[in-house]
């Protein structure tokens, strides 16, 4: 039986506290004081820095925007003089007044970024924000790009339709430059991207030998940061995109007063001094002074320093390249962060090459050339009309001294065609390097000849030293043994030869066949 003073009924308040803590509802109100009061810090402190960045740094980063940037450029040095023994000028470099316009003022179409530039330029704080003012204002900038073309055309004496090709040459060769150069930086993030992925690979073929905690945490930590696959570069902006290219040389003095006078109307326009080289007696001896070119790729100088942009190629231009170039100097350019040109200054001067005397007779060297000429005219006109035509070289040398008093060779060119300044006569070098007859080529150097006739005299003295009569005849019959080998020129023109001949009708009339008879019995 169960006792009658107790009963089924509880009191709750009998009931022990919960060992393990309170389980009822549980007031957040503290954690979100704290969480707000966390942001609230961290945004004071992001304000704060604001405002320090305002009023204490504000003037400093203005004044880095506002600084110019400061680049340098070299100036290519003077070349020496080559002068005759006389005295003579055969080379020297002249200085010509050139006109460069900056990239962004020819480029067709324009450049974007550069075109709401300008026109941004002139406009004011509010009208800035107006669409339709600031395409006005665009249009405005290339009308009177435009305009400033033509005149400037007119003020070079060209046509504007040469005026337009010569830029754009000069916009294909910078679009050139400027797409290799983002191809190549194209193709190194391409390379660095797969080195990456070829890096993940290997750690993803490690994870086996992980613990599964630590390839979960890797997983998780994919799954919330996920890699991102890298962006290719951006394009950059070469330094010819940037730089004053030259459009037209020789400007005359009324064109360089009415542009230095007006530089206003014409933004983005210089004139720049530039050094051409000029032979004076033109063809003239042009195998042995040489001509300029650029430098082959690969070629340094022996310092290491970049060579100029031509140097000598062949001759006297080319052995002596380091006693005639200049030492180059530096300019210094100032340019806003927009490209506009500041001011210039030049940070160190160019310097003089030697100048260099040849032994060349002029008087000689004409006379010489002359000779050359009337007599590979001849060649020419007894030759085939098909026959390309015919070249030579004759030399005349100081017996006393074995200096170089003439040195001719046929056919010649003119050494001026590759020095013009805009590079506008490529035309005429290309004709010149397709000529069959190879005019640039030395023969007085470059070309194995039979010394011929010229030789003669110094057999006729080894006849008379071994005691041979001079009066001893020979029959020349045109050719020594067969009649396509060892024959005289009589026989290549006329079909017979000299008949009986002795030492001095053989010298008189150059009759090969009788000296190859004195050559075949005095031996070797």
């Amino acid at each position: 039986m169960f006792d009658s003073t107790h009963s089924n009924s509880f009191d709750w308040r009998d009931i022990a506290a919960d060992p393990w803590g309170d389980t009822g509802p549980t007031d957040s109100r503290g954690r979100l004081w704290l969480g707000g009061a966390l942001f609230v810090v961290l945004l004071g402190i992001v304000f704060c820095r604001l405002v320090w960045l305002h009023y204490w740094q504000a003037d400093e980063f203005r004044r880095i925007a506002a600084q110019p940037i400061e680049r340098e450029l070299p100036l290519p040095g003077i070349r020496g003089r080559i002068l005759a023994r006389d005295g003579s000028v055969l080379a020297v470099d002249e200085q010509l007044a050139s006109l460069a316009v900056r990239y962004r003022w020819l480029e067709d179409p324009p450049n974007p970024a550069w075109l709401r530039q300008q026109a941004r330029t002139r406009l004011t704080g509010a009208a800035r924000r107006d669409p339709q003012r600031l395409k006005a204002a665009e249009r405005d900038v290339l009308a009177e790009r435009a305009e400033m073309h033509v005149r400037l055309a007119k003020l070079c004496e060209i046509s504007l339709p040469e005026w337009t090709q010569r830029t754009r040459r000069i916009q294909q060769r910078v679009e050139a430059i400027s797409r290799r150069v983002n191809e190549r930086r194209l193709v190194k993030a391409a390379l660095a991207a797969e080195q990456q992925r070829a890096e993940r690979a290997q750690d993803s073929s490690s994870t086996a030998q992980l613990t599964w905690r630590e390839r979960l945490l890797g997983d998780l930590s994919e799954a919330l940061w996920p890699e991102q696959q890298p962006a290719l570069p951006p394009p950059i902006v070469v330094a010819e995109e940037l730089d004053a290219h030259v459009v037209a040389a020789e400007l005359s003095l009324e064109a360089v007063a009415q542009i230095g006078a007006h530089s206003d109307d014409f933004p983005g326009v210089e004139i720049v001094p530039q050094w051409r080289r000029r032979y004076p007696a033109a063809a003239l001896a042009s195998h042995v002074l040489g001509h300029l070119g650029a430098p082959e790729k690969g070629t340094a100088t022996a310092n290491s320093e970049q060579l100029p942009a031509r140097v000598g190629r062949m001759g006297i231009e080319h052995y002596y390249e380091r006693q005639l170039r200049g030492q180059p100097g530096v300019k210094v350019e100032v340019m806003h962060r927009d490209g506009a040109l500041v001011s210039t200054r030049r940070q160190r001067e160019p310097t003089v090459g030697r100048d260099l005397v040849l032994s060349l007779d002029l008087a000689l060297q004409r006379t010489a050339e002359a000779l050359l000429d009337s007599a590979c005219q001849r060649r020419d006109a007894l030759s085939a009309a098909d026959r390309p035509s015919a070249g030579g070289a004759a030399i005349v040398l100081d017996v006393h001294s074995g200096a170089v008093l003439a040195a001719a060779s046929e056919p010649r060119f003119d050494p001026n065609l590759f020095s013009a300044a805009t590079g506008d006569n490529t035309s005429e070098v290309a004709a010149l390097l397709a000529d069959p007859a190879h005019p640039l080529f030395d023969r007085t150097s470059r070309m194995a000849l039979p010394p011929g006739s010229v030789f003669k005299p110094l057999t006729a003295i080894a006849i008379l030293s071994h005691g041979a009569s001079p009066q001893t005849a020979v029959s020349c019959q045109g050719y020594l043994a067969r009649p396509d080998a060892m024959r005289c020129a009589i026989f290549t023109r006329l079909g017979h030869g000299h008949g009986e001949v002795d030492l001095f009708a053989a010298m008189a009339q150059s009759c090969n066949v009788y000296f190859f008879h004195a050559a075949a019995e005095l031996g070797p």
